[in-house]
Order: C-alpha cells, then sequence, then structure tokens
C-alpha cells in the first residue's frame, strides 16, 4: 500500500533533509515548493533514484487560497505524514505599524499551517503532522515580532490539535540553529559566522516522531 508524505518549502535546508529522510523510510512524496524550481527538480531526482514516487506542487503561501491549493493537490490516497516546514521571517517590532510584511508572515508561518491541520482533523485519520517552529522564542523575538508571533500561534495550535485529536497524531520540531537563515529570500551573508548544528540531528527526531512512542503534542527542541 502507497504511502505518502507532504513536505512544505521542500527544496532547500530542512524541508530537503526531512523529505530525503521520509523518502529512505519508504514514503512517496509531494514537494511543495515556491520559488526553487530548479532545486526541486534536483531533489525530485534523488527521491526518485531511491526508487519513490514525487509530485511536485508550487505555491506561494501568501496569497489568498494558497492552503485550498495546497490541499487539493495533497490529498492523495496513503497520505499519512505532512512536515509544515515552509516559512518567511523580516525584521519587526510590535510598535511598527501594520505591514504587508506581517500580514504575510502570519499566513505562511501560521495560517497556512493551522488549515492543513484543520482539514487533516476533518478528512484523514492515522496521520502525523510535523511543524516547524523555532527553538529560540522561549522569551521576545527582539527585532523579529511578527515572525515570533506567527511561530508562536503555530505552537498554540500545534498543542489544541494535539490535546482534542483522537486520530491524529501532532508534533513540532524546534530548531535553535539548524542551518543558516533565510530572511525573506535572500541567501545569508556568507562573510558572517552563523552557528549550526546541521541537519543530522533531525533524522532521529523524525525517526521517533514516525515511530509514534512520544505522546501527541511533543516539541522536539535541536
Amino acid at each position: 500500500m502507497e504511502k505518502w508524505a507532504l513536505v512544505t518549502g521542500s527544496a532547500v535546508r530542512a524541508g530537503r533533509e526531512c523529505a530525503l529522510h521520509l523518502a529512505e523510510c519508504g514514503y512517496d512524496l509531494i514537494l511543495h515548493y515556491f520559488r526553487s524550481q530548479e532545486a526541486v527538480r534536483d531533489l525530485e531526482t534523488t527521491v526518485r533514484s531511491l526508487g519513490r514516487q514525487t509530485r511536485t506542487v508550487a505555491c506561494d503561501f501568501a496569497e489568498a487560497g494558497a492552503a485550498d491549493r495546497l490541499w487539493r493537490a495533497a490529498a492523495v490516497p496513503g497520505l499519512r505524514v505532512i512536515v509544515n516546514n515552509a516559512a518567511v521571517f523580516v525584521p519587526d517590532l510590535p510598535s511598527d505599524p501594520e505591514t504587508e510584511a506581517r500580514i504575510r508572515q502570519i499566513r505562511i508561518n501560521y495560517e497556512v499551517p493551522y488549515e492543513m491541520m484543520r482539514r487533516t482533523e476533518k478528512y484523514l485519520s492515522g496521520c502525523t503532522v510535523i511543524n516547524f517552529l523555532d527553538g529560540r522564542l522561549e522569551s521576545f523575538a527582539g527585532p523579529f515580532y511578527s515572525y515570533g508571533l506567527s511561530k508562536q500561534m503555530a505552537a498554540w495550535a500545534t498543542a489544541g490539535f494535539a490535546a482534542v485529536s483522537e486520530k491524529n497524531r501532532y508534533y513540532a520540531i524546534a530548531p535553535k540553529a539548524l542551518l543558516p537563515p533565510v530572511i525573506d529570500g535572500r541567501q545569508p551573508d556568507p562573510g558572517r559566522v552563523y552557528r549550526t548544528t546541521g541537519t543530522a540531528v533531525l533524522k532521529p527526531v523524525l525517526d521517533i516522531i514516525l515511530s509514534g512512542t512520544e505522546p501527541g503534542g511533543t516539541v522536539f527542541t535541536v
């Protein structure tokens, strides 16, 4: 029987690592991306070399109706894992006026993952949802207010669905320094030193989550 996994923001960094490990674990992949078309094609080639099927879906989560389009593309028989990884962050302060950047961050980082969880709970059974949070947000997120707010909202939603669901499991991974950040699509400054733990830490965490041995709502800080 086929089993499928959806990974958002799958083309690069943590999303790519999750997709590859899920393929190694025997999952066929639905690979979401926005701009990274060349990178997702390379990922498709690698996943298929592992003997797994792939589908791709291009979608800008900031656009209205993005969750509907993503769900229609992902709602295949055998969908067993959803990884909500796609995110964006732009510096701002709580005192700043309302901006499109603030709305965009909340849409991408919170609203689409929330809508995917809501649809999972309505239509699926036996599905595992993994939401990427941020392990650096134990306190105020400094000059990234809207980003921090959106991730805290996603954390609350994860806990809420985990508490009420009797048929699906909801988890979160909260990286502290997995990879150099990409701020609003801009690549890291090559002259700056970033503290990273490497994506190798993701594999054992994914294995634990997929095993179902930890209770729903568990947040894994890496």
